[in-house]
């Protein structure tokens, strides 16, 4: 199926082919997501660091040079601001990656990520490892970016997720079941895929 390019489009992906060797897991998937709007991609489950590189070292692999994102930019997330969203992390600075528990290291994939002051956050099961308290903290935190404008397209399977997005896309044996609001999704393919 051939889709019109949608005008506004932060990312527009048409026919999306994947697999492992053999095996396709995408057949086919198309999605757009619009500036500043919250995507759910629903299907199957990795956290991504340096595990031998300090927390600190990690944060900075994240972050846009200054020439490219200026200092007086009061929306620019650098070091203080993703500490402060991430207490944990700050006394945490120096200690290799590979130190730090699931769910820290969870946390300093998200910060790594902000210190780049995307237009565009791809989140995949952001809150895996996290205590409780701190998978509420995500959830607003995702909330509040999306609500900045920032573009979000979210793979997470937990409830929450469901109640922040205004559109799902639903992927069961590599090809969308569903797609539209969450309040939506048809019993059969709750049932099937969900």
């Amino acid at each position: 199926m051939k889709l019109p390019p949608e005008k506004g489009a932060l990312l527009d992906v048409r026919s999306l082919q994947a697999g492992y060797g053999p095996v396709q897991v995408l057949r086919g998937v198309h999605l757009q997501l619009r500036t500043g709007e919250l995507l759910l991609v629903l299907g199957p489950e990795q956290r991504e660091i340096f595990p031998r590189l300090s927390v600190r070292q990690n944060l900075l692999l994240g972050a846009k040079p200054a020439r490219i994102v200026a200092r007086t930019d009061p929306s620019r997330w650098n070091e203080a601001a993703v500490l402060s969203l991430f207490p944990a992390l700050a006394p945490r600075l120096h200690a290799p990656a590979q130190a730090l528990s699931g769910g820290e290291q969870q946390m300093l994939a998200i910060a790594r990520t902000l210190m780049g002051n995307p237009d565009l956050l791809l989140l995949d099961e952001p809150t895996e490892g996290l205590a409780p308290q701190r998978v509420a903290a995500t959830a607003t935190l995702i909330q509040q970016l999306q609500e900045q404008g920032l573009g979000v397209l979210l793979v997470e399977q937990k409830p929450w997720a469901r109640e922040l997005a205004g559109r799902v896309i639903v992927l069961g044996d590599g090809l969308t079941q569903f797609e539209g609001p969450p309040a939506e999704i048809p019993p059969e393919v709750s049932a099937s895929w969900l």
